[in-house]
């Protein structure tokens, strides 16, 4: 009877524990490319035209942006896998080259390409192939090549387009490129920007 016991309450523990170590196992092979404090540096490069004013950020065409890594979530305990938690989380501060904090949307989009090394295969799956551009459309992509992923959010409707998307090495981890761009018929205007991040190791 108390052998019956023992058998079964080492039964009960070995339940318990194969789904901490599944789980424990899956979280080892997700993990950062990065430390927190690590810096990524990018040149600027702003392309396009604007009939009656400046296109933005276009006084920043050709200057270098430094990015360090704030925050990371520690993976070990808990990891919300979810396309609107990838591109929402602010990791990183960045400055320009002369000291100044740069515009917020160039900071949101370089976090957008912070994840973790791991799961790529998982963002491939949630989408489908970038959209071609047609009259309406509204759509998240992703797709992967040789050695990098490409993922980003694309929206177009008669008058407006605009989108971005992030380039990263399944290799390293890194982004290689960033991307956001805008067209947009304005009332007696007409605007038609693309601003690309590039790596610079």
């Amino acid at each position: 009877m108390k052998s019956q016991r023992v058998i079964a309450l080492v039964c009960v523990v070995i339940i318990a524990l194969v789904p901490i170590s599944i789980q424990f196992s899956n979280t080892r092979m997700i993990m950062w490319p990065f430390a927190e404090g690590d810096i990524l540096n990018f040149k600027i490069d702003v392309y396009g035209f604007c009939y009656h004013s400046s296109v933005p950020y276009s006084n920043l065409n050709g200057t270098l942006l430094h990015a360090s890594i704030s925050t990371l979530q520690d993976l070990r305990f808990s990891f919300e896998l979810s396309f609107n938690y990838l591109i929402t989380k602010i990791r990183t501060t960045t400055h320009l080259d002369n000291g100044s904090l740069a515009p917020v949307e160039l900071n949101q989009l370089i976090s957008r390409s912070i994840v973790p090394l791991g799961i790529y295969h998982v963002i491939d799956s949630w989408f489908g192939d970038e959209p071609e551009r047609s009259d309406t459309f509204q759509a998240n992509f992703s797709s992967s090549g040789i050695g990098q992923l490409v993922y980003g959010f694309s929206y177009g409707s008669v008058d407006l387009f605009y989108g971005w998307k992030c380039t990263v090495s399944t290799t390293t981890g890194y982004p290689i490129s960033i991307e956001t761009w805008r067209d947009e018929n304005l009332p007696y205007d007409y605007l038609n920007y693309q601003i690309i991040l590039t790596f610079i190791d």
